[in-house]
């Protein structure tokens, strides 16, 4: 007559922070709806920047203090006009771009 207690135990283990930038949604869009997906790996600091189509800079935005893995963050404070433009994401030696369009 021995008593035996036994527990399942789960570890959730998370997978190793990607750097990646999957861009803007919904794309296009107006400019106060945008929104940036992306995810960082902790490597360094980290940088979001929206650059018209003759490479001048409109919005950036220093990303530290985000853990390392996925983030969304709203560009309705960017005041984007319409048109075409670029994100650049960049941590440490990484870069990413991603086109974006946005409405009237």
């Amino acid at each position: 007559g021995a008593e035996v207690l036994s527990q399942e135990v789960t570890v959730r283990v998370p997978a190793t922070a990607v750097f990646a930038l999957t861009g803007a949604t919904p794309n296009p869009a107006l400019a106060h709806e945008l929104s940036v997906a992306f995810s960082l790996t902790g490597a360094g600091s980290a940088t979001l920047e929206v650059l018209d189509l003759a490479g001048r800079r409109e919005y950036v935005r220093t990303l530290s203090g985000l853990a390392p893995g996925r983030h969304t963050l709203q560009l309705a404070e960017a005041r984007l006009a319409p048109g075409v433009h670029w994100l650049h994401l960049s941590e440490a030696s990484r870069e990413a771009t991603a086109r974006m369009i946005v409405v009237r």
